[in-house]
């Protein structure tokens, strides 16, 4: 019965530009600390860590992008079952090379004996208190973020976790160096270019949103942030048509792309706007379009090299 429950528990968390309501704040030993150290999760539970764990286990995309960036792949011992898949995951060659198995696969993972299992803020405490029972230390990370600074805070709580400190802070300054060199491509007398997300499921990203972020940043507005939309919403052909947005961004698998844009410049929403007309309709990678971790500056970079493309 611990078993199955558990393995509810850990089902993919939909960390994918969803709400989120930040209830506590992880936490972290000061920079340097050595090891035994006691880390606070994004609940407030402490974790002590006698060493820098070995055999590490995550089970969520987010976190094993993270993971990746950071942890030697013979260190990883359990994945989402997302990381080996090119559609969302960044570092499908590192994952492969992991011998890990899926996180799902709760039998598996405790067989592997992870010395810390990184899960997300979504798994219910009692499910959590279960993982616990069948003796895996959990470690509660928020896995949706608004803004790169949110990003950047989390990934180096993995570091601190994981005793990969230095390794994450080298990889929060690449990811600024990037956001600072997208941003700069913005001439300074650009006039503030309106810009929607459309999913292939009519929805969009709003107030709240990691996009919203990545639009603002680039000196543009968010539509679906103007018009109050929330940080993920349903629209229509009707509101996309009156709310005449200059640029329209959406995501597609990598060979779907070209026959996603023609779609989307067919729309009958889409066809009367501004970004209809002049045919500024972007479609990326969904791994880009749908990531809350570090490699959003990637989404970032797209934006950015479309927008201003005619303009430096």
């Amino acid at each position: 019965m611990v078993v199955a429950l558990f393995i509810f528990a850990f089902r993919y968390d939909g960390d994918l530009q969803q709400p989120v309501h930040r209830h506590g704040a992880d936490s972290a030993v000061e920079e340097g600390d050595p090891f035994p150290r006691t880390i606070t999760d994004y609940y407030g539970d402490g974790l002590t860590l006698e060493r820098a764990p070995q055999r590490i286990a995550s089970q969520a995309l987010t976190i094993d992008h993270f993971l990746l960036a950071t942890v030697s792949p013979d260190r990883i011992v359990a994945l989402s079952n997302y990381a080996r898949d090119e559609r969302y995951g960044f570092a499908v060659e590192q994952a492969q090379r992991a011998d890990a198995v899926v996180a799902t696969d709760v039998e598996a993972v405790v067989l592997r004996d992870p010395e810390v299992m990184l899960t997300s803020h979504s798994a219910r405490a009692d499910q959590v208190d279960l993982a616990r029972s069948a003796g895996l230390p959990v470690f509660r990370l928020l896995t949706n973020y608004n803004n790169f600074d949110q990003i950047a805070e989390h990934l180096e709580t993995v570091g601190r976790v994981t005793g990969e400190d230095e390794k994450a802070r080298t990889v929060v300054a690449e990811m600024r160096r990037r956001v600072a060199a997208a941003k700069a491509l913005r001439p300074p007398d650009a006039k503030p270019l309106r810009i929607l997300a459309l999913t292939v499921y009519s929805s969009s990203y709003g107030r709240g949103s990691l996009f919203d972020y990545v639009v603002n940043e680039l000196g543009a507005v968010n539509v679906g942030s103007e018009q109050g939309l929330g940080p993920y919403g349903q629209i229509s052909a009707e509101q996309v048509a009156s709310w005449n947005p200059e640029w329209i961004v959406g995501g597609a698998e990598d060979e779907s792309i070209e026959e996603v844009r023609e779609r989307m410049m067919k729309d009958t929403g889409v066809l009367v706007t501004e970004a209809g007309r002049k045919g500024q309709v972007l479609v990326v990678k969904n791994r880009e379009f749908l990531t809350t971790s570090h490699h959003a500056v990637e989404l970032m970079e797209s934006l950015a090299r479309a927008i201003y493309a005619e303009t430096k």
